[in-house]
């Protein structure tokens, strides 16, 4: 190998190391998942509700309920995990904006644990995660209204 070889592997080799090195963002990842999936977030998307079954069924049950005004809302999108065998899904099946991730590639990728909200920020990056869970769902819920009525 002569001098310029050397160094341009040299050179390759270091920027390799650097991008692969880079831990990938909880946005990067949801994003990933989506584009996998073939989920398109539209552009006016500022919520996207994962309505699930795993996790506390009670608490899965109650934020179903809830969701459910939102499904027609153009700022929220939906993706419903699961076989809808623990909750309602027949409100899910004729909205415009709500994905179905039968096989919860969601949850196994990691990306979140159970029901719950990703709030987008304008450069469609996650601005705010909210789990949904037994200890504090009601101020969930409040927040959640809150947020959305903005």
């Amino acid at each position: 190998m002569n001098l310029l070889s050397k160094y341009t592997f040299l050179i390759s080799l270091i920027l390799v190391f650097l991008t692969s090195c880079q831990e990938q963002t909880e946005s990067d990842k949801f994003f990933d998942y989506t584009s996998e999936q073939n989920i398109e977030i539209k552009p006016e998307t500022q919520a996207v509700f994962i309505v699930s079954n795993i996790g506390c069924s009670s608490c899965n049950q109650t934020f179903c309920n809830f969701s459910q005004a939102y499904l027609n809302q153009k700022s929220v999108q939906c993706i419903f995990t699961g076989n809808g065998g623990m909750l309602d899904i027949r409100p899910f099946l004729s909205a415009q904006n709500v994905s179905f991730d039968k096989k919860q590639i969601i949850h196994k990728k990691g990306i979140i644990k159970s029901s719950g909200v990703f709030f987008l920020d304008k450069d469609k990056k996650i601005d705010t995660l909210i789990n949904i869970e037994a200890k504090d769902i009601q101020q969930s819920l409040e927040y959640l209204k809150e947020r959305l009525s903005k």
